[in-house]
This record gives structure tokens, C-alpha cells and sequence, in this order.
């Protein structure tokens, strides 16, 4: 039987699974059930990119290829972009979004070139990031100074009121405590002193000095921040805070104690992507401050959820079901679509055909990314004839018509057009007596379809592909064919 070596593929009818992929058709159609991952295989002359993830333990780290294909990483180990290349292309792997919680800095090597083959050895290392710790003292008007320590050690020597920062930063993810080693002249105590370092600075420390003077916030279990992604902006008359860490947290300057000063905690700015848009609502945000710290303030964080969607156009008839993740849609009419599934900030979505639209061929386009701070609306999905022919005639001079199944496009003359998905290259293929049948194309005799026939008076513009050393032909003698070569055909 005879086998082609070049660049047509070639397709076993009697074993589907192992069909090799016309590049030209699947890079088109990577939705096509032929050119899925299902079984295994890749679309003929495309390549995978892929590597691994070292030390990663936040989350939230969004790599992506060639500016998109957005990836969400969840653990170290190997990964692996969705959209394979065509080989030869140039890729580029970058960091799309840090982690968090704890937040981190991940850096790519060998993330680029062009590629030859599939590309494996792209390493992502992922470190802690760090942060200072600090906050404000007030009140503190007799001289003398004040020792601050933070864990113990790293000593921070205080003279005046006004903010502080201490000298040693701490890892995303690491506690602080902050305490009073010494003072003079002065009795001071620290508020909201104790926590674990987020994604951000700490500023919220706050140092109070003198009777009568009390500080708003919260501190856990009855307050503080809880669910953070990020920062969150705080806000409490003249002042105005950034909270970059779930836990406690003050305001910089404190209230007269007995009654006389009211509060009322409100968020100025709610947080957003990178990493992720939440929505953070205030409990105890009012009152007035007595005889004691207000620590009861709190602020409970939720990570909002989008919708994703777009428009379908060119649906003539039939279904077409379209899929994100696990949520499927599907659609009878041309028009805007949403899945009744949203996702949620910081995540990345991926829209395909699942189920292609009887006699048609419906492509996506702006299908993936990372869901950010609004509802995606933009994902493009066109359909069109399957069955439609482009013809020399409509091509015009110098080009010619490459039909990579169902598919057509105008090329120039003396381009290779590698469009064709065989599912048999010769009668012995076909078993039960049954011949290799090419239909031609009608405008330029290029060859469009391949079946097993009872006979190839069964197709249009007849050829029957055959094996010069058997006698298969039922007219004619078994001869290379200068349409398709490596082939032969009866002639």
C-alpha cells in the first residue's frame, strides 16, 4: 500500500483516532473535533509550549504567550499553554499577573525564541516579595524619644510625632509585631501593632501618647479586614488609609475620648485587578468614641464575579453550543450571548465551539484572557457555509483557490497549499471492495474531498487514488499524479 512522505496529510478511515491535521485547516479551526487534544495529537506541523513553575506558593499568578493565551497557575509543577504555535513562530512567555496572598515575584527564564519544536524548558521562579512595616505616632509632644521594636529586634528610634517606617522589610505572608521597647517622658501605647504582611506596605501602626486620646479600627476577632485581595482604600474623617493584609488595622490620627468625637468608617476605594476587583462593605463603621480604642471596626472583602459573552454572527441555522470550562451555550440565532455561569476576578476564561452548526463552520475570535474589573463582552464567534467554494474564477488571475476543508482561501500561484485530509490514499484502505475516490474541484480540479466509494461514478469529477504496485484501477493505469505530489491516481 502505497504511503506519501510529503507534507499532505494522510488519514486512516478505519482509525479516526490516530488522524493526523491538515496546519493549514486547524490553524483556522482549532475547535474542529479533528484538531482537538482528545486523543492525544496535535494539528500537523504545530508545536506545544510548556515548562514548569518553581516555588510558587500564592495564587493568582496568570502567565501568558505572545501577549495573550492567558494561563492561571495554581501550583509549582509543569504547565502548558492551550493554544499550540505553528511551528517556526516566535513566542514570548510573560508574567500576565503576580501572585498573592502571599504576594510574590515570579520572573521567566528561556521564555523566548522561535519554535522549532515543542518548547519545554521555560522555568518560572517564583520569590517572596517584601514589604516594609510602619505606621504613625501621635501625641507625642515632651521630648525625649521612644524605642520601637518589630519582631523583636530591628530598633527604631522615635523623636517626634509624625509616620515611621522600620529600616527591615518583611516577606508577603510573614507576621509583624510591633512593640514599645522604651520611653521617655511619655506614656504611649501601640495600636493594631500585630499582623501577617500582605500584598502591600504596612502603614496602619498607629502609636498613640497623652490621656484622653483613642484610636478607630479593628482589630480580629470582632473587626478588622477579612478576604483582602490587594489593597483596599479606607476612610474616616481627614483621614485616608490603604489596608494591603487582612487582619487589624487603625486610622493615623486618634479621637478626644468621653463621648464628644464621632466616627464613621466608610471605603473610598474598592479593590481591583491585578489581582482581583472586590467589593468590601463596612460593619460597625459608626459611633462614638469613649474610654477605649474603637477595635470592633470591620471590613469584609468578597471577589466579585463577571459575565462573559459576545456576539454570534453568520448562524444561518441549526445549534451551535459554545463552551467555557464547564458552562456550555447554546444558540440558535445570530445576536449577543452571555453563559449564565460568571466568573470570578483574576480568573481566565476560554470560549470554543463545542458542537459546530449543521453545514457550517463557526469560528472564535477574542475567545480567552483573564476576567478583570467588567463583564467581557467582546468574544467574537462568525459562522459561515462549510460548503462554500472559492473557484479560480473568483480568485482571479495570479491566484488560486487552497480549500482546506470547508474552508477556502485565495492564494498566489506557486504557494504550497497543504489543505487536504485524506482518508485514503488508495482501494486497499476502503476494505469490502470499495475504491479511493477524489472528487475535483469544480472551478479548478484541485482536489476537495476524499471517500471510500462502491464506485467513483458515485462523486463528481472523479479520480480514483490507487497503488502503482497493485491492480486497482478499473480504467486506465495507476500513475503519479502531478496535482498531489507523491500520489497516484488512475489515468
Amino acid at each position: 500500500m502505497f504511503r506519501s512522505t510529503l507534507a499532505i496529510v494522510v488519514v486512516l478511515a478505519v482509525a479516526p483516532a490516530c488522524e493526523q491535521r491538515d496546519p493549514l485547516f486547524c490553524g483556522m479551526h482549532m475547535d474542529d473535533p479533528r484538531c482537538s487534544f482528545g486523543d492525544g495529537g496535535l494539528p500537523e506541523g504545530y508545536v506545544v509550549i510548556s515548562g514548569n513553575v518553581d516555588s510558587l506558593t500564592g495564587s493568582g499568578l496568570v502567565l501568558l504567550n505572545n501577549g495573550g493565551d492567558d494561563k492561571l497557575i495554581s501550583s509549582t509543577g509543569a504547565f502548558s499553554f492551550a493554544t499550540p504555535l505553528l511551528k517556526g513562530s516566535m513566542y514570548a512567555v510573560t508574567v500576565g499577573t503576580q501572585p498573592t496572598n502571599p504576594s510574590e515575584t515570579c520572573t521567566v527564564a528561556s521564555g523566548s525564541g522561535t519554535a522549532n519544536g515543542d518548547v519545554s524548558d521555560i522555568v518560572v521562579t517564583c520569590s517572596p516579595a517584601a514589604y516594609s512595616v510602619g505606621g504613625n505616632v501621635a501625641g507625642f509632644t515632651n521630648g525625649g524619644n521612644i524605642v520601637l521594636t518589630n519582631n523583636g529586634g530591628d530598633a527604631k528610634t522615635i523623636t517626634a510625632s509624625g509616620p515611621f517606617t522600620f529600616g527591615t522589610q518583611i516577606q508577603s505572608g510573614q507576621p509583624y509585631n510591633v512593640q514599645i521597647q522604651s520611653q521617655q517622658s511619655e506614656t504611649c501605647s501601640v495600636v493594631a501593632n500585630m499582623g501577617t504582611v500582605g500584598s502591600g506596605p504596612v502603614t496602619t501602626v498607629v502609636v498613640t501618647c497623652g490621656a484622653n486620646l483613642y484610636t478607630v479600627g479593628g482589630t480580629p476577632p470582632q473587626g478588622g479586614v477579612t478576604g483582602l485581595k490587594g489593597s483596599v482604600k479606607l476612610h474616616n474623617g481627614g483621614d485616608t488609609i490603604t489596608v494591603a493584609a487582612n487582619g487589624a488595622f487603625a486610622f493615623p490620627t486618634p479621637l478626644m475620648g468621653g463621648g464628644t468625637a464621632s466616627y464613621n468608617v466608610s471605603v473610598s476605594t474598592q479593590p481591583s485587578y491585578p489581582p482581583a476587583a472586590q467589593n468590601c462593605t463596612v460593619s460597625n463603621a459608626m459611633g462614638t468614641v469613649g474610654t477605649a480604642n474603637v477595635t470592633n471596626v470591620g471590613v469584609a472583602c468578597t471577589t466579585r464575579t463577571f459575565t462573559v459573552g459576545g456576539m454570534v454572527s453568520g448562524l444561518t441555522g441549526g445549534t451551535l453550543v459554545l463552551k467555557n470550562g464547564s458552562d456550555t451555550r447554546s444558540i440558535t440565532a445570530n445576536g449577543p450571548f452571555t453563559f449564565s455561569t460568571a466568573v470570578q476576578s483574576g480568573f481566565t476564561y476560554g470560549v470554543t465551539v463545542m458542537t459546530q452548526p449543521q453545514g457550517l463552520r463557526c469560528t472564535v475570535t477574542m475567545g480567552s484572557g483573564t476576567v478583570t474589573n467588567s463583564n467581557i463582552t467582546n468574544v467574537a464567534v462568525a459562522c459561515a457555509d462549510a460548503g462554500v467554494k472559492c473557484g479560480s474564477s473568483y480568485c482571479g488571475t495570479g491566484s488560486v483557490c487552497c480549500d482546506p476543508e470547508g474552508s477556502p482561501s485565495c492564494i498566489a500561484s506557486g504557494q504550497t497549499c497543504n489543505a487536504f485530509v485524506l482518508p485514503c490514499d488508495d482501494r486497499a484502505e476502503c476494505g469490502s471492495g470499495k475504491y479511493c475516490c477524489a472528487e475535483r474541484h469544480n472551478g479548478n480540479l484541485s482536489l476537495q474531498n476524499v471517500s471510500c466509494q462502491s464506485s467513483c461514478n458515485n462523486v463528481n469529477n472523479p479520480l480514483q487514488l490507487c497503488d502503482p504496485n497493485a491492480n486497482e484501477c478499473t480504467s486506465g493505469s495507476c500513475q503519479a499524479w502531478g496535482q498531489l505530489s507523491g500520489y497516484y491516481a488512475c489515468q
